[in-house]
């Protein structure tokens, strides 16, 4: 849904250890969020919940070319490639809080408060997700040269291993209960549906679908030394990020 993307920004080492084959070290940054109100789904309409986060990712991955390609080379000016790798990312989502004797708004961390029963003793399996974690990047794009600069496209997912990207993930906690253990705060951020007809236990999220986010973007890049075939570039890219509606 392009209504969820937002601008991100990052810089990348190229390693190419022959035309074919490239290794990459990255850094991104990032902003994800997401809001039940636009969304079409009645379920998710009432549910009424939204968030926003920014996104810090480091990454390290390896990339196959199609063709062969080296920077500058006109016999070799252009490719696409497949790339995977592995990498950590660091979320920190917040939700809008209105305090009901002011009415002022501000945005509010979600995972100190707990807002599906981390930290209460009715649910000792709830514990408090990391906010640091591994993500696993795939993709591809294309590459190819404008004299002795290089110019790409790419798209790359990842693969998480978190369902609380959003902070939502399982069941609705019993409103008196969280407002005791975790304080007011945190049980009206838990459950702002709109008919108010949720119960404890009902469903909030669904921790069998995990989280996932990706970059997609253009890269401007040039090379640092001039021997062939193996050579290093260093990159800078403008691109966006995107967490899909759920």
């Amino acid at each position: 849904d392009t209504r969820f993307f937002s601008p991100a920004l990052g810089m990348f080492f190229r390693y190419n250890t022959s035309r074919r084959v490239a290794v990459k070290a990255s850094v991104n940054y990032g902003y994800v969020f997401g809001d039940d109100s636009k969304n079409t789904n009645d379920f998710e309409k009432n549910r009424n919940l939204s968030f926003e986060s920014q996104l810090i990712d480091v990454s390290a991955h390896l990339e196959f070319n199609f063709l062969p390609y080296e920077i500058g080379n006109k016999k070799f000016p252009f490719t696409p490639y497949v790339l995977a790798g592995i990498g950590i990312f660091h979320f920190d989502p917040s939700g809008l809080y209105t305090d009901p004797a002011t009415g002022a708004t501000r945005m509010q961390q979600l995972q100190p408060i707990g807002t599906e029963g981390q930290g209460i003793t009715q649910f000792p399996d709830r514990k408090e997700y990391a906010l640091t974690q591994i993500c696993v990047p795939f993709g591809g794009g294309v590459k190819f040269n404008v004299g002795q600069i290089g110019i790409g496209f790419e798209v790359a997912a990842r693969k998480i291993f978190t369902d609380y990207l959003d902070d939502v993930s399982t069941t609705y906690v019993d409103k008196t209960v969280l407002a005791s253990q975790n304080g007011e705060i945190a049980a009206t951020l838990a459950d702002k549906s709109i008919r108010q007809d949720t119960k404890a236990g009902s469903v909030r999220g669904n921790p069998e679908d995990t989280d996932w986010y990706l970059f997609a973007g253009f890269t401007i890049y040039f090379r640092l030394d001039k021997r062939p075939d193996g050579c290093d570039s260093f990159h800078r890219n403008s691109s966006y990020i995107m967490k899909p509606d759920r």
